[in-house]
Formats: structure tokens, sequence, C-alpha cells
């Protein structure tokens, strides 16, 4: 190993392969680490790795003013459900999105990962209204900016009149992986689903999230291997210098 690693660029070299191989790490956020709490726009959580950032409501970001934005709330304390009609289901701690609100979640180490599944429930106001719809809006922001973007119907009322829980693959993400996944919801006003500072949805697009199964990426992004390799070229050049000296 000693001889191995006794240029600049056999270092370099091993170092890619050690990138190369190293393995994807896949966990699913439960929120079951955190403790029931009320969170304002732009304050933020961490879990498995993640960080959580709650998101003002367009209105609010267009006006620079921080309102309540998420709660992780018990699904077996039927108490934090003041206002809301908590949705069936799910006894544990889950995240939910109030008032318009966005839930962002990215790394804590800033690298890719991908979004496969989710248990996502609409997070309907006081007194339920059976006629109410809406979606859950999952975008994810690629290392180039690029983004793709999810729509869910969020599921219905159950046999016993309640929204409930329900697990939806996001398939339709191919795989892909993302510096950020941003999580909102919208309801259907006059046959289009709106939550815009030109479309509000009237504190109605409301959602609750768990057991978000993501996976971080193994390798590093196409811009990381261009620089290990221009690195790579540079140690080159180098040593050929040093050579023919």
């Amino acid at each position: 190993m000693k001889k191995l690693l006794q240029t600049p660029v056999r270092q370099a070299l091993f170092a890619c392969a050690l990138l190369a191989t190293a393995p994807a790490m896949a966990g699913v956020i439960t929120f079951d680490s955190q403790a029931p709490v009320i969170l304002g726009g732009g304050e933020t959580l961490a879990e498995s790795g993640f960080t959580l950032a709650a998101l003002d409501n367009p209105w609010g970001i267009a006006n620079g003013v921080n309102g309540l934005s998420g709660a992780i709330l018990d699904g077996g304390d039927p108490s934090g459900c003041d206002g809301i009609a908590c949705p069936a289901g799910n006894a544990s701690l889950y995240y939910a999105g109030l008032n318009d609100s966005a839930l962002r979640l990215s790394r804590a180490d800033g690298r890719t990962f991908s979004v496969t599944s989710l248990d996502f429930a609409f997070l309907a106001p006081q007194p339920v209204d059976a006629g109410l719809r809406g979606q859950l809006v999952v975008s994810g922001t690629r290392a180039d900016g690029a983004t793709a973007t999810l729509a869910l119907d969020l599921p219905g009322l159950d046999a016993n009149g309640a929204y409930a829980f329900a697990t939806a693959a996001l398939d339709g993400f191919n795989g892909a992986a993302f510096t950020s996944v941003t999580f909102s919801a919208c309801v259907f006003i006059e046959g289009s689903c709106v939550n815009s500072l030109d479309q509000p949805a009237y504190n109605l697009a409301q959602f609750a999230l768990d057991n978000i199964d993501a996976t971080v990426s193994a390798v590093p992004e196409p811009a990381t291997w261009m620089a290990l390799l221009a690195g790579l070229g540079v140690l080159g050049a180098a040593v050929r210098r040093t050579r023919q000296a």
C-alpha cells in the first residue's frame, strides 16, 4: 500500500476509487426523534442527517412575513388537533404543513438524495367539508438547478368519514438524485388546484407527512467527478514536468 500511494496521481486515483465504492445510505424519516412542536416560517428541524425547513405560504414569502407554517403532531394525542381534522391511521409523530405552507428537505452534509415513497394525508380544517379535495405537490431540485415535480391526489375520506393516511410511491422521479425536495399542497377551487399569491388557497392547503423513504446518493454528482478528473490532469502534468527537469 505504501508504494501504491507514493505519488500524487496514485493518491488521487485511490481517493476516486474509494468514492466510487461508497455505499448508498437508505433511511426513513419518521419524525419519531422529535417532540411535538409548532414551527414558524424559516425554522428548521434535524432528522436522520437531513435538515427540514418550514417555509411560509406564498403571501408570507412575498411580504416578508413569518407566520405559523408547520408542526410536529402526535397522532396518539387528540388534544393536538384543535381546529383541524387530524388524519386517521397514524398514532405516531408526523409533520403537519399548515396554512398553505411548504416543507423543504435537504441534506445537512450537502449530498444528493432520492425520495422513493412517503405516507401522506389531507389535513383538513374543522368542520370537515366532504367535498374538499387537494393534491400534495412534491418538487425536487437537482444539482444543476433543474427541477422535477409530482402531484399526488390527497387521500379522501375513509369509511368512518375521516381523512386518513395513505402510502404513495414516487415512481415518477425514476430514482433521480436531488439537492433538495419541497413538499406543499394545493386545493381545488373552481376546477383548479391552487395555492399561489395570485390564486390563494385561504389556508386550506394543509398536509401531513410521515415515513419519507430517502436514500443518500452513493457517489458524487458529475460536477464533483469533473473536478476530481481536472485535479488528476493537473497532477499528471506536474509529474511529467518533474520527470523532464
